[in-house]
Formats: C-alpha cells, sequence, structure tokens
C-alpha cells in the first residue's frame, strides 16, 4: 500500500475500464499484425498500446489495487480488409477518448 488517499469504487471501475480498453486495442491491432503483416500504423499502434498498458498497471500498483486479467488476447475477430481494420481502429481511439474522460471525470486528480 502507498501513502496516496485510496481510491473510490468508482475509481476503481473507471481504472479497470481503461486497463480493458487498452487490452483490447492491443489485442486488435495484434491480430490486424497477425492477419496483413508488419503494416504501419498498427506495428507503431501496438507498441504504444503496450506503453499504455505499463502506465495504468502502475496506477494500480501505485494504489494498491488488483489489476484485471487481459480478457482480449487471442479473442478479437479478424478483419476482411485492411481498410476494413483502419475503420475499426478510428472507431477505437475514439471509445478510448470516451474511456480516459470518464476516468478523468471519476477523479479529477490522481496524485
Amino acid at each position: 500500500m502507498t501513502d496516496t488517499q485510496p481510491l473510490t469504487e468508482a475509481e476503481r471501475e473507471s481504472l479497470a475500464d481503461a486497463l480493458d480498453d487498452e487490452y483490447k486495442a492491443r489485442a486488435t491491432y495484434d491480430r490486424v499484425i497477425e492477419d496483413f503483416g508488419v503494416v504501419r500504423p498498427f506495428v507503431n499502434i501496438v507498441e504504444a498500446e503496450k506503453r499504455h498498458i505499463s502506465a495504468v498497471l502502475a496506477l494500480f500498483e501505485r494504489y494498491g489495487v488488483a489489476a484485471r486479467q487481459d480478457r482480449w488476447t487471442g479473442s478479437p475477430p479478424g478483419f476482411s480488409s485492411l481498410s476494413a481494420a483502419c475503420v475499426e481502429a478510428v472507431q477505437a481511439e475514439i471509445d478510448n477518448v470516451a474511456v480516459y474522460h470518464r476516468v478523468i471525470k471519476s477523479r479529477k486528480t490522481m496524485d
């Protein structure tokens, strides 16, 4: 446990949602690479998702909260084309912004 103020249930849920969304994004972009090869921007984005996961996991550790397990690895469906993957990726990033808006709203300052 750290010397930071404990998270509320809503804050823990928001943080868990953020981690789940990052896991989903990583798995989705891994699937694109699996289906279409090492293509940009996906090869770059998947590395960014890994950094995001590490950052969110660090918050779980900082606040002494157990992190959810990754439920996405190996489960995203494939895409019919690289173009379809790009469309999905854009929507996924828009959805990701919404998740973080909820996280921020649940706690204005996460020390």
